[in-house]
């Protein structure tokens, strides 16, 4: 077999680079078992393709005529990301924190909900006209409904404990009601990560305090106070919302990261594959092709 590599047969064999497919530089670059795809994206009438292995970006590639070239330049491999993120993708921060009106509606759906059973039940247990801080003055609001009374002569003070518990519970819904617009507002305005952690916490506590509601004793058990069925799934979707715009955003937040795998990447990989007879090998330097070896028997 003959090997020839020289500046002239660089020259003379520029018309056969384009046989080599961007599939077939990609795979020299790979290691055994790795896997990738590739996804194109036109910024500032250029064109690029982003290589990803594995759930990780690992090169970029500018497309110029029929040849690739390595992106090796953090500020552009950033501003690639960038376009593909916001114009391929949609991760937009104003655009997904926009979507976060959605999640208040959605909770807002769940307060209109609590109607008028949770005030049924503080009636039945006196609740609604005496104050219930402890089991003393809870009981005495007890006592000025009759059914109530009996049942907290014949059970005694775990009947009370659950009176207590259900006041704290339909406070703590009273206190999640009067915070949540708020909550959401400064989120739009803020576009932060911690701010989606903040309403996530929210909206899980509120599905709890709810769910502690439905399954309370004085219903559950006694039959006393009248079911109480909150729309929880308005609740879900806003969850729902929050988190995906969580997952979609994280990408931006975690942009530097990337760049500098992608730099790291395109640095410290070496092309390792065996060439088939009659093919073109080209020798690439920081994104420049260097030379050029054809095989032939």
């Amino acid at each position: 077999m003959k090997l020839l590599i020289s500046s002239l047969i660089l020259l003379c064999l520029v018309c056969f680079v384009s046989s080599i497919t961007l599939e077939q530089i990609i795979f020299s670059y790979l290691e055994t078992g790795e896997t990738f795809k590739y996804e194109e994206t036109i910024c500032s009438d250029n064109t690029y393709e982003i290589v990803t292995s594995g759930g990780e970006k690992l090169f970029i590639f500018e497309k110029t005529a029929d040849r690739y070239y390595f992106v090796n330049n953090k500020t552009e491999i950033k501003n690639t990301l960038m376009c593909f993120y916001e114009n391929y993708e949609n991760r937009t921060l104003e655009g997904q924190f926009e979507r976060l009106e959605e999640a208040k509606e959605g909770t807002k759906g769940f307060f209109d909900s609590r109607g008028e059973q949770e005030e049924t039940c503080k009636q039945y247990t006196g609740i609604d006209r005496l104050p219930c801080e402890d089991q003393t003055t809870c009981l005495v609001a007890c006592r000025t409904v009759y059914i109530c009374g009996t049942y907290a002569f014949g059970i005694g003070y775990d009947f009370i404990d659950l009176i207590i518990a259900y006041k704290s519970n339909t406070e703590k819904l009273d206190k999640y009601e009067n915070e949540y617009e708020e909550l959401f507002d400064d989120a739009i305005e803020e576009k932060t990560l911690s701010s989606l952690e903040e309403i996530k916490d929210q909206l899980s506590e509120i599905s709890k305090t709810s769910k502690n509601i439905e399954l309370s004793d004085l219903t559950i058990l006694y039959s006393f106070c009248p079911e109480i069925s909150y729309k929880t799934s308005d609740l879900t979707s806003a969850k729902s919302i929050v988190l995906d715009i969580e997952e979609t955003i994280a990408p931006l937040y975690e942009i530097d990261d990337t760049v500098n795998t992608i730099y790291s990447e395109t640095n410290t990989r070496k092309a390792d594959y065996e060439i088939p007879k009659g093919e073109i090998n080209i020798l690439m330097l920081n994104g420049q092709i260097i030379n050029v070896a054809y095989f032939e028997e």
